[in-house]
């Protein structure tokens, strides 16, 4: 085969693979935005206790190995805007049980400049 052909080949593969990796990134965003919707239309917001804040979010990465649990969350009144954050739990117990893609209620304290999880539960399948 020619040089040329197998360099207009290995092109055409590389373009197919950028076009698909493209729609399927799409297709995941699309899908976390309707997750994300989801949880705002479910109850959200700051609980009665000052420093302390309640939300509804997805687990997307649990990682005891360096003491964190990472969250897709909806806006929290008061504290920030929907995102995905990284959240490091009071005690590394509250991480047992949990895997990415469990819908969770969790509730944070303010600790000096830091938000410390201090109570998560699972609050049904994703």
């Amino acid at each position: 085969m020619r040089p040329y052909k197998v360099i207009i080949l290995v092109n055409l593969a590389v373009g197919v693979g950028f076009l698909l990796g493209a729609l399927w990134w799409g297709q995941e965003v699309r899908r976390l935005r309707r997750e994300i919707a989801a949880l705002q239309q479910e109850t959200v917001g700051r609980s009665s206790t000052p420093g302390i804040w309640s939300a509804q979010g997805i687990v997307r990465v649990v990682a005891p190995e360096i003491n964190r649990i990472f969250i897709d969350h909806a806006d929290i009144p008061g504290l920030m805007e929907a995102m995905t954050m990284a959240f490091e739990p009071e005690d590394p117990r509250l991480l047992n049980g949990l895997s990415p893609g469990d819908r969770v209620h969790f509730s944070l304290r303010q600790k000096g400049d830091r938000l410390i999880l201090v109570g998560i539960e699972k609050s049904g399948s994703p």
